[in-house]
């Protein structure tokens, strides 16, 4: 559910606080992709104290709420974020969030600002419902693993999981679900 608060949005600068029951796992595609598609994805545990926030990121954000719930705020509005929610914050855009749930557990991806996302650039943040939250944890979850092990089939493995991830992401951007205000939903196998 999407819910714009009524409230102030606080100063927003380059921070990134976690506190010591948060658990962040992420990683950097640059060792199995062969291309640039995707920067880095991340899963993490937030908690009450932690605090992200970006001044004008060179990177566009997706980021999927899997349990809880998270307050993303720009210079103008905060927004409640909840399960089954995708928010896209476009490459430029201030932005920050913090826990509003104990404990908010979410899923990130960060796409370069390159022609390949040209689509997604834009001047504010959107959020709209998702039906691809568990297929998207498990290709991450897939490409964590298999990233850090040893052997030539791991690393092709990881490269699988990370082109998976990408076609994932072209298909949530594909039908304008976060482009547009009015979410489109299909079935994933027609």
């Amino acid at each position: 559910m999407n819910k714009i608060l009524n409230m102030q949005s606080p100063n927003i600068v380059d921070v990134i606080e976690p506190t010591a029951r948060c658990k962040e796992r992420f990683t950097s595609w640059g060792t199995a992709r062969t291309d640039d598609n995707i920067a880095e994805a991340g899963i993490d545990e937030l908690h009450p104290g932690y605090i992200l926030g970006r001044t004008r990121p060179r990177f566009h954000l997706l980021l999927y709420t899997l349990k809880g719930q998270g307050k993303v705020y720009t210079p103008n509005e905060v927004r409640l974020v909840e399960k089954g929610d995708l928010l896209l914050v476009p490459a430029r855009v201030t932005f920050g969030y913090i826990p509003q749930e104990n404990p908010w557990k979410l899923m990130w991806v960060h796409l370069p600002d390159n022609r390949f996302w040209a689509k997604v650039k834009g001047s504010e943040i959107k959020v709209n419902p998702t039906i691809l939250t568990d297929y998207m944890e498990r290709a991450v979850e897939g490409y964590f693993s298999e990233a850090h092990r040893d052997g030539e089939t791991a690393q092709e493995a990881a490269k699988l999981y990370s082109d998976l991830i990408s076609v994932y992401v072209e298909r949530e951007l594909s039908h304008e679900r976060l482009l547009d205000e009015e979410p489109i939903y299909e079935q994933l196998d027609r």
